[in-house]
């Protein structure tokens, strides 16, 4: 796991690279040597100036947006007394002196996210993989990056708002404006397949509509590159830490997770990373009981013993990297708990890595693949449209079915062990039979209009 795979520093020499700074300065003098080209060979004032607005909206993005994006994180007060000691801030670039209501900050840099790097990367590989065969229902390569690029949009859509439904309560921010600027954060994780499986379907069936083309057909070409931008995605997720299984107490693979990572977390809250099991049934003062130490744990090193009641179970703090390591390196978090009425801190530190996992992202990355394949390989013997898309939609719905049992990251829904996945996998999975069940006639290749 690498959430952030390295930062674009926020600071080079004198100025900062976003912001008005050294990109904003390429771009003005890019756009300025168009536009005397364009002067040079006596273009006319209205075609001088034509793009101006998108090079506007460049400026724009690298000079508001963008900055806004940067890694901000929050610098001990030991550290901001060395950097103020002389009154002046030039030691740190990038540093914001402290107010009364915001601590000091330090500005790393624009995060390049693993998560982000692998959906890229599935993104091109679907797209490829269509144009491969499109010609062969009458779709040319233009049409069909046309199509991705409206597809692409419509699936990160729906597969965002999806995750922010579903997550809404547990996403940063205190406002609903805060809570709406995280949400736009999708290279940071945070997407749900079924989400975008449903966007995207929603954007091409319209496409296909207004081209005049068999849904169905475009479906079944869109499939496999479905399950091979999944297969990316699911590696994207392993970067990030999400969509992780639970701990594997048997012989079978397994994978560990760094401190600060979502699954150690989850093991630290659950307190099974510590070695205690919580009193299931003596809760009160917003507080449990420790039922029972394992022997050889964490806990028992730390002597903790059963009957201690715990105010705060879950306090915890996540702390970036000290100044002068590598930003991108994990967390650190460090434990504190009410314990019989007193504060208490740990004599030994927290393990460095989780428990072992069972590697889901793996496994659903695996599989995808397999799947992928196979329906790449039967889609030119099908003789009806519709075919490698029910195929598909029954094949994934019941290898996500499985999955589900092995991660622990969703709870069941409507009083049921399913979770909201699984539900949705069993509508799949009927709408897949349904479509192979339905009688159809092998539809001929179309042109489409330009």
């Amino acid at each position: 796991m690498r959430t952030t795979l390295f930062f674009i520093p926020h600071q080079i020499g004198p100025l900062p690279l976003l912001g008005w700074g050294w990109i904003a300065i390429a771009v003005v003098v890019v756009y300025a040597m168009v536009l005397a080209y364009r002067w040079s060979q006596k273009a006319q004032l209205q075609s001088l100036f034509s793009d101006a607005f998108g090079w506007l909206l460049v400026l724009g993005i690298v000079v508001f947006v963008a900055p806004a994006m940067e890694t901000r994180f929050p610098v001990p007060p030991e550290a901001t007394t060395d950097v103020t000691s002389n009154m002046t801030l030039e030691p740190i670039p990038g540093f914001i002196a402290a107010t009364d209501n915001t601590p000091a900050m330090r500005m790393v840099g624009l995060p390049i996210r693993g998560y982000g790097v692998f959906l890229m990367l599935g993104v091109v590989a679907a797209v490829s993989l269509v144009a491969v065969r499109s010609q062969t229902i009458g779709v040319s390569v233009d049409q069909i990056l046309a199509l991705a690029i409206w597809s692409v949009i419509g699936g990160m859509v729906g597969a965002r708002l999806f995750y922010v439904i579903q997550k809404w309560t547990e996403i940063k921010g205190e406002s609903f404006s805060e809570k709406l600027f995280e949400a736009f954060k999708f290279t940071e994780g945070g997407l749900v397949v079924y989400g975008g499986l449903f966007g995207g379907l929603a954007v091409a069936m319209i496409w296909c509509f207004v081209k005049k083309v068999p849904m169905l057909s475009i479906a079944d070409l869109a499939t496999p590159a479905f399950l091979i931008g999944l297969a990316f995605g699911r590696l994207g997720c392993l970067m990030n830490g999400c969509c992780y299984g639970g701990i594997c107490e048997s012989g079978l693979p397994a994978i560990t997770f760094p401190m600060g990572s979502p699954p150690y977390v989850d093991q630290l809250v659950s307190g099974k990373l510590v070695g205690v099991q919580w009193s299931a049934t003596e809760m009160k003062r917003g507080g449990v009981r420790i039922e029972k130490v394992e022997p050889h744990s964490w806990a028992e090193a730390n002597q903790l013993q059963s009957g201690d009641f715990i105010d705060q179970p879950t306090r915890f703090e996540i702390s970036p990297p000290p100044i002068g390591s590598d930003p991108a390196s994990p967390s650190q978090v460090a434990l504190y708990w009410d314990r019989n009425g007193q504060l208490w801190s740990p004599k030994t530190p927290l393990p460095p890595r989780s428990l072992p996992s069972h590697p889901s992202q793996i496994y659903a990355s695996i599989n995808a693949i397999l799947l992928c394949g196979f329906l790449f390989w039967l889609w030119p013997s099908t003789r009806r449209p519709g075919t490698v898309l029910g195929l598909g939609l029954i094949g994934y719905g019941i290898s996500r079915i499985l999955e589900e049992f092995i991660r622990v990251d969703e709870s069941g829904q409507f009083g049921t062990m399913l979770s909201i996945s699984q539900w949705i996998s069993l509508v799949g999975i009927l709408l897949g039979i349904l479509i192979l069940v339905i009688p159809r006639k092998k539809a001929p290749p179309v042109a489409i209009p330009t």
